[in-house]
C-alpha cells in the first residue's frame, strides 16, 4: 500500500477486511483470522494494514508454492494490536536476516511506531512472525 493512500475497503470495511482482500491477492493460500478487532482511526488503520500485509509478499516469494498462511490479529486492551503471521514453508535461519531485506525492513517499520516484532524459524519448519503494534504511536517522517 503506497504512502498516502487509504484503501476504501479500508475506510468502508475496516481492517480485517482490508487485510482479507490483500491476502486473496497473495501468491500463496492465506487465511484471516481475526478477534474483536474494534474501528480505529484512520491514519492508524492505514499503519496496521501496511505493517500486517508486509510479511505476505515474503512469504510469496521465499516460502515456496505449496506454502500456506495465517495471519492472526487481536487487542490487546485499546491501545494494543497483536498479530502473528505464520507459515509452513521452508523456514530460513533468522541469522542471516540482513538490513534492506524483507523482514529487517518490516521490523525497522515497527519498531519505528514502538512496536515489537520477533521472527522464528529454521530450515524446513516454517516461519513465525509476532508482533504488538501501538495505536497511539507516530510513524517518524522519512
Amino acid at each position: 500500500m503506497p504512502r498516502g493512500i487509504y484503501p476504501a475497503v479500508l475506510r468502508d470495511q475496516g481492517l480485517v477486511e482490508a487485510v482479507r482482500s490483500v491476502a486473496r491477492r497473495s501468491a500463496v493460500a492465506v487465511t484471516i483470522r481475526a478477534c474483536d478487532v474494534r474501528p480505529c482511526a484512520q491514519d492508524v488503520g492505514a499503519r496496521r494494514l501496511l505493517l500486517l500485509s508486509g510479511g505476505t509478499p515474503d512469504i510469496a516469494k521465499h516460502a515456496g508454492a505449496e506454502t500456506q498462511a495465517a495471519i492472526r490479529f487481536w487487542p490487546d486492551g485499546d491501545k494494543v494490536l497483536q498479530f502473528e503471521i505464520a507459515d509452513n514453508g521452508t523456514g530460513f535461519d533468522p541469522g542471516s536476516i540482513r538490513a534492506g531485506n524483507g523482514l529487517a525492513n518490516m521490523r525497522d517499520r515497527i519498531e519505528a511506531v514502538g512496536g515489537t516484532l520477533a521472527i522464528s524459524s529454521s530450515p524446513r519448519a516454517g516461519t513465525v512472525i509476532r508482533g504488538r503494534l501501538p495505536a497511539d504511536a507516530v510513524e517518524p517522517a522519512p
